[in-house]
């Protein structure tokens, strides 16, 4: 498999312009909702102090510059990735309040649109003489002179080329020099690790609805969906390797480690929700941010976002919140993912659900009878049984879309018996991988995994069992992972979506057997059973013709 991006040709400019038209129509660059402000003035704010000694981003990225400035040969400033230079603008100012004379601030925007918005604003600051902006990629750029300190304010995680920048980084930092950052360290694509995917979805099923509302997207997502955000430009494009790549180039003067459950419900789409003069909100709130907190202190959730001061000389000792240095905070992609035990904050939680909170009293799904066979084309019935990671239903079939894809069947009687489940569905033939896995998962459990090769039939039709552990269950939840669907950040293309199976149908019928080890107990005595009647009846065959005979010869 090759999974990497040559930075010229037509599927970069591609990628290049769906970056730059991501943020065509964007406001202003940080508003953030109410309750951000609540939760970062409570906790972010006064941790970031104690380590920086500096109370916001200004302050923090113009000190450290000006310390930067007095050690150093160079007198030249570098952000990378600086946007509309708002933050760099006041960064200049502070420094000139502050006495600092004789430096030149230079700005890298990948974005014309953002370049030319700049230039504007810093001509009307008057400060031209000492802040430029250039357009520039920062995939390929390559400096000239050396720099005494370099910020990425929230940029690092838009950059594809993470060895070629951080490599220059390295070598074009003067000696002392600082190297600053406050970025995202998370998932790809600003995805949830299993880990905490599985804790959010919790949280997500005992929310009343109206905090369900994504303000982005405008709709409610009444479940809660593990979005890629790099599909459509460089959004998180590899934000998972920021942290060790950093680890291996550079030593840590300050690396301050946050965020990850707490990150959803702060944000731009679901934080204007929460309201800060609202009790239950705040209490919720501070509850999510107490065990966010807990769990990394146990290793098993990582920060999402970090604060870091970093240099090329080694460093003593790093100042860190807690003992979260960036070696027990950094999360490794084949890491295994551990459980957290999360009853007590579930059972505390302050808000009360409703019948119209309900997600199937909404949709009101028909309860399936067995035996009939489900279609999902776009004038079937099938859509009103998708959950979560469905696209919009197509001629014959629905794609899915993301990692996961899940069917939730409200059962019209209760599972007293086995069943085969028979889907049949067309797998998306992938360019980067030779073989496509499809996990599929029922109530939770993974019953089988089948692999697809790219030159097998198109229709693939898949039997799964349902397990013993699933008797008696009044709803069935089956789901597909799907670790190999389209990757429009590698493969060529203008579809963005990442697909992974078109599902035609889905039939689910009265089974002899169930799966896994009760399987093989009822096969084994299955056909001891049928051997040992084989054998009677035979038995009887002769019994019956011997007897036959010897009336036979009575007569005679």
């Amino acid at each position: 498999m090759d999974k990497t991006i040559q930075y010229e040709g037509e599927h970069y400019d591609e990628l290049v312009a769906r970056q730059v038209e991501q943020y065509r129509e964007t406001g202003e660059m940080h508003d953030l909702p109410p309750i951000f402000h609540y939760w970062s003035s409570k906790y972010i704010g006064p941790n970031f102090y104690s380590l920086t000694a500096y109370d916001n981003h200004i302050d923090f990225y113009a000190s450290y510059f000006q310390k930067s400035l007095q050690v150093t040969e160079s007198n030249v400033l570098l952000s990378i990735g600086s946007g509309d230079c708002s933050m760099e603008i006041e960064i200049v100012k502070k420094l000139l309040s502050k006495g600092q004379k004789g430096f030149f601030f230079i700005c890298l925007e990948l974005s014309p649109i953002f370049v030319e918005k700049a230039r504007m604003k810093i001509h009307e600051e008057g400060l031209s003489d000492v802040l430029t902006v250039s357009q520039a990629d920062l995939n390929t750029w390559q400096p000239k002179e050396m720099f005494s300190g370099i910020m990425a304010h929230h940029s690092l995680h838009h950059i594809l080329n993470l060895e070629h920048l951080f490599g220059l980084i390295k070598n074009h930092l003067s000696a002392r020099g600082k190297f600053l950052t406050c970025d995202m360290i998370g998932r790809n694509g600003h995805m949830r690790w299993p880990e905490a995917l599985w804790i959010v979805r919790e949280i997500w099923d005992r929310l009343p609805r109206k905090y369900k509302y994504s303000h982005q997207m405008r709709r409610y997502d009444d479940y809660f969906e593990n979005w890629d955000c790099s599909t459509e430009g460089f959004e998180g494009i590899r934000s998972q390797d920021i942290l060790p790549l950093l680890i291996e180039l550079f030593s840590f003067e300050v690396f301050y480690g946050f965020g990850n459950l707490i990150d959803l419900f702060v944000d731009r789409s679901f934080g204007p929700n929460y309201d800060p003069q609202n009790p239950e909100d705040v209490q919720f709130i501070d509850s999510v941010h107490q065990l966010n907190e807990r769990l990394i202190s146990e290793n098993i959730l990582m920060p999402t976002q970090m604060v870091a001061v970093l240099v090329n000389e080694p460093v003593q000792e790093t100042k860190t919140y807690k003992n979260w240095t960036p070696d027990f905070v950094v999360r490794r992609p084949l890491a295994q993912p551990r459980i957290a035990s999360i009853e007590t904050f579930l059972a505390a939680m302050p808000y009360k659900l409703r019948e119209t909170d309900d997600p199937l009293n909404i949709k009101k799904p028909e309860k399936y009878k067995l035996d009939t066979e489900i279609l999902f084309g776009k004038n079937s019935t099938g859509k009103q049984y998708f959950k979560y990671g469905w696209g919009v239903p197509e001629e014959n079939y629905t794609w899915s879309l993301g990692e996961i894809a899940s069917l939730q069947f409200p059962m019209e009687e209760k599972i007293t018996h086995p069943l085969d489940i028979v889907i049949k569905m067309i797998p998306y033939r992938s360019t980067i991988y030779d073989t496509t896995s499809i996990q599929i998962m029922i109530n939770g459990i993974n019953v089988k995994t089948t692999e697809f090769k790219k030159d097998d039939p198109h229709l693939l039709i898949v039997k799964a069992n349902v397990e013993e552990q699933m008797l008696n269950a009044e709803m069935l939840e089956i789901s597909f992972g799907l670790p190999h669907r389209r990757q429009p950040q590698y493969e060529e293309g203008s579809d963005i979506r990442t697909l992974g199976i078109a599902i035609i149908s889905l039939q689910m019928k009265r089974g002899r057997f169930m799966g896994g080890s009760v399987n093989r107990v009822l096969f084994f005595w299955y056909v001891i059973g049928n051997k040992f009647l084989t054998v009677i009846k035979r038995f009887a065959k002769k019994l019956a013709l011997s007897l036959n005979i010897k009336l036979v010869r009575k007569k005679l």
